[in-house]
């Protein structure tokens, strides 16, 4: 992203004064090779408009979730035409958020509250936009997808590219790698899959006008 786009990063605690609205957001998470979890990321528009963002200190950032978090808050002012500041939380029963698969939905999310829109939560889109604003891959598909199966979201968005996943197993002291089609692995889960493109394609999915 353009590096001359500078966002104050600072840590505090949630403070409800502070904000003018927020909204929650669906996302699934990888927790280890055999276990994924659904949460939610709140995302608070505050009252200031100070080209920054609050990070919520009770959870630990690694450094490419904040990377991919500074990026979202670009994308969505390029996309809106509007500024704002924003505080950020995650929901996901751990202490540490890392990776960027969740970056694609902190960018709809402030859409969202920027153009005060509704966000479609049966749906929960994971990967992150490029600087071109093309959904990109994420991993643990398989995890993720049995994990939404659990939960009351029945959608999962993602990037191009991504209906095949390779797995590998051990057997007998010998790597063997399977094919999954994961259309099919979402069909028997009772999940839909959405494979998409763009960012303009992913908002007309998950956002809606206000009634």
């Amino acid at each position: 992203m353009s590096s001359s786009q500078l966002i104050n990063i600072y840590y505090g605690d949630y403070d409800e004064s502070l904000f003018e609205k927020h909204i929650d957001i669906p996302i699934v998470a990888v927790v280890n090779q055999n276990a994924g979890i659904v949460g939610r990321v709140r995302i608070n528009l505050l009252k200031s408009n100070n080209n920054m963002v609050v990070l919520d200190s009770r959870v630990k950032f690694n450094e490419t979730t904040i990377s991919s978090i500074l990026d979202s808050i670009i994308i969505s002012k390029e996309v809106t035409k509007k500024q704002g500041d924003f505080f950020i939380s995650y929901d996901l029963k751990s202490e540490s958020i890392s990776g960027k698969s969740t970056g694609a939905s902190l960018t709809l999310g402030m859409i969202a509250l920027l153009e005060n829109l509704e966000y479609n939560k049966n749906s929960i889109v994971s990967g992150f936009f490029d600087e071109s604003k093309v959904l990109q891959k994420t991993g643990g598909l398989p995890i993720k997808i049995l994990s939404i199966s659990n939960s009351q979201s029945d959608t999962i968005i993602i990037g191009p590219n991504q209906r095949t996943h390779t797995i590998y197993e051990k057997y007998q002291n010998k790597i063997l790698t399977k094919n999954i089609d994961l259309q099919e692995y979402a069909k028997i889960n009772n999940v839909k899959l959405v494979e998409t493109s763009n960012l303009e394609k992913v908002k007309n999915m998950v956002l809606n006008k206000k009634l």
